[in-house]
């Protein structure tokens, strides 16, 4: 099973939701239109914070078909000229997948990190933030 981790604008994010949906419905992997809240997993986030502008996306466990739909829709996105950094984890093989785009930015929102650091220092960061805002809502809880 595969994690994701999102950095983008939050208007991006609608727009990955709708392309996300059309791809969950182009590809019949839901049938009927009254699914999709349901089904795409970009409205069922483990964690979800906005700040300011942006907003820090985070979901465990995304089987093979939200993958698909994710790699079509960010390409979509990207089409659009909207900034976002996005990364893929394999939580068996430790394989990561990074997609970015960051049109315009000197920094990656949310984290604050210049946009020429290494991914692997962006994605522990991400990573962090992830694990904090977690155990804050388990304490919220």
């Amino acid at each position: 099973m595969k994690n994701i981790r999102l950095v983008m604008s939050k208007k991006g994010f609608d727009i990955l939701k709708a392309f996300a949906d059309d791809s969950y419905l182009y590809n019949y992997i839901v049938n009927n239109p009254s699914e999709l809240w349901e089904d795409n997993i970009l409205n069922n986030p483990d964690v979800l914070q906005q700040y300011d502008e942006d907003i820090f996306f985070s979901k465990d466990y995304i089987n093979e078909d939200d993958e698909y739909v994710l790699k079509d829709s960010i390409t979509d996105v990207k089409a659009k000229n909207i900034s976002y950094y996005m990364v893929l984890i394999d939580s068996e093989t430790k394989e990561l997948t990074v997609y970015k785009h960051l049109f315009g930015r000197v920094n990656i929102p949310v984290i604050n990190v210049p946009i020429n650091e290494d991914d692997f220092t962006i994605i522990e960061k991400l990573e962090n933030l992830s694990k904090e805002l977690s155990y804050e809502e388990e304490m919220e809880a």
